[in-house]
């Protein structure tokens, strides 16, 4: 086994490992010396190679694709011959080119690294849209929130690395892979662990009402002033669980609505999606899938990957063929439900588009992270 090779095998095992502990396995010496093996395979060092890296790096928060365009094709113009910037178009001026949406940016303040401000698992989750009932949701479970500390001790970790060391790009960039793995897949954790809580508050409610119709079998609605409901009232008190967001009054208003909807009007059937609905998921399934079978043979520096090999698609390809196609909130659900059920998947917001479906494999010449990108009316 070569030298190169053991390095992404220490590399690889990070991504199936599990705890700071195995995290700190993977040594700076062998990271860096991955990313120097990386960039030795790269094109040439001189001034093309420089500025590449430099228009890369210069990637920000926010919208940015069209800033990016114009400096590709004002160096275009003034730089020949064209064909060599072929792959800087497909990298840095199109879409298609995903950066981490909260890590700082390449070229600002700590370089890659985790922002200062999100050093608790409260703030990284703010920072990534999960508000304060969602956060109390994700954390309900104390299984799911021991697991959250758990992937944030791997986030703090992996940023640990960068301290002390002056180095290079494209090293940078192999640590900012390694931060970027935990970081996304936190996030993602915790916006599933949310959906579990939504779920589980569900049929709590369906549960409460429907032990409250046992004794009531002849009551379809529970009113204010009835007797029925000031007889059950005192005992409607939510579980340990959904307690840590809902207030027992709060709780108790939304036992007596669901009642009246399952006893009253009658429980409605889960309604399907429309025909133009499941004719759009369809066409995203079908989509992802097609993308997914060019992503296995995908080199890590083919048009329409990043610097980091980061493989930026949509439904109708990569590159110059990039563009992100929408689906409305139902078709969204059931996409991102069908995807997270896959194995080794997770959904990321994006600053490309609305949302990114990702995929990461262990690999050392090949595109590491599958990227697709969905917008979502």
């Amino acid at each position: 086994m070569t030298h190169a090779s053991r390095t992404s095998a220490r590399l690889h095992e990070t991504s199936r490992a599990r705890g700071p502990a195995a995290l700190g396995r993977v040594t700076e010496s062998s990271a860096l010396a991955l990313a120097d093996h990386k960039q030795a395979r790269a094109p040439a060092a001189g001034a093309r190679q420089s500025l590449q890296l430099r228009l890369i790096d210069a990637a920000e928060l926010g919208p940015r694709a069209a800033a990016q365009r114009r400096t590709v094709e004002s160096i275009r113009a003034s730089l020949a011959p064209r064909t060599p910037w072929r792959h800087l178009d497909s990298a840095c001026g199109d879409p298609s080119a995903p950066l981490q949406l909260r890590l700082n940016p390449l070229d600002g303040d700590k370089p890659g690294r985790l922002p200062d401000n999100e050093r608790t698992l409260k703030d990284l989750l703010a920072a990534n849209g999960l508000a304060l009932a969602d956060r109390q949701k994700a954390r309900s479970d104390p299984a799911h929130e021991a697991d959250l500390n758990d992937r944030l001790q791997r986030v703090l970790a992996a940023e640990e690395k960068f301290e002390g060391k002056n180095l290079k790009p494209a090293q940078r960039r192999t640590l900012r892979d390694l931060l970027a793995f935990e970081y996304d897949g936190l996030v993602d954790r915790a916006g599933r662990y949310r959906d579990d809580a939504d779920a589980a508050y569900s049929a709590e409610l369906d549960a409460t009402a429907q032990a409250i119709r046992k004794d009531h079998p002849a009551v379809d609605e529970l009113y204010k002033g009835g007797a029925p409901w000031k007889t059950v009232l005192p005992s409607i008190t939510p579980s340990a669980r959904i307690a840590k967001w809902v207030t027992t009054p709060v709780f108790a208003e939304a036992v007596r609505a669901r009642y009246k909807l399952l006893y009253k009007t009658g429980a409605p059937v889960a309604a399907a999606l429309s025909a133009n609905d499941q004719s759009a998921l369809d066409g995203e399934t079908e989509a992802v899938n097609r993308q997914l079978d060019l992503w296995k043979k995908k080199p890590y520096d083919a048009p329409g990957c990043n610097d980091n090999g980061t493989w930026g698609t949509s439904k109708t390809g990569a590159g110059g063929a990039f563009a992100v196609s929408q689906v409305n909130a139902r078709v969204w659900t059931e996409l991102k439900k069908w995807w997270q059920g896959k194995e080794g998947t997770y959904v990321t917001p994006s600053d490309t588009s609305n949302y990114s479906l990702k995929k990461h494999r262990d690999t050392q010449d090949l595109s590491p992270t599958f990227n697709y990108h969905i917008d979502v009316a």
